[in-house]
């Protein structure tokens, strides 16, 4: 499967890593920090053939925010007819 996407120079690193398991990413406001970590989330289950679980610490911002970066990611890349995505 091939996905043409502009992504970011300084996350092109993050986003082709899978060496780590944990990463810390750098950068201010608007830098798109949140929107590479969805995109890093949405390949890395695709690539190992996975499932991911998503949680934060304030329930009622989950899907206002994670969700819909997962889910615009998903379209913008082309994979939304791979990934399923569930909220409980």
């Amino acid at each position: 499967m091939k996905i043409d996407l502009i992504v970011n120079d300084h996350f092109m690193n993050f986003l082709l890593n899978t060496d780590c398991n944990i990463y810390f990413l750098l950068g201010g406001y608007g830098s798109s920090k949140s929107y590479n970590t969805a995109l890093k989330i949405n390949l890395m289950s695709l690539m190992q053939d996975r499932k991911s679980l998503i949680v934060r610490s304030v329930k009622d911002t989950l899907a206002g925010s994670c969700l819909d970066d997962l889910m615009r990611t998903a379209r913008e890349a082309g994979l939304s007819e791979h990934i399923k995505f569930t909220t409980n």
